[in-house]
């Protein structure tokens, strides 16, 4: 999504510059917007989009988006 890139950019960039409450807080976006949005829907879409799709680009799709939404629970979830 290219709101959680843009956040991410920016908490990179306070991080590297020393700006720890910033990216704290830009962190603390991310996070409330995957879990209040993307990570409430996305895995059931590739889900969905897995068992329809009968093209194997497709199927691949669904398969990275499913990696994408479970590793950014974890890190939802973790904190990191």
């Amino acid at each position: 999504c290219e709101f959680v890139a843009h956040l991410a950019d920016r908490e990179i960039a306070a991080r590297q510059s020393g700006r720890r409450e910033e990216a704290r807080q830009l962190w603390a976006a991310e996070r409330q917007f995957l879990t209040t949005h993307l990570l409430t829907w996305g895995g059931k879409f590739c889900a969905d989009l897995s068992a329809l799709a009968s093209v194997e680009f497709y199927q691949a799709v669904a398969r990275l988006g499913r990696g994408l939404f479970n590793d950014e629970r974890i890190r939802a979830e973790t904190n990191r």
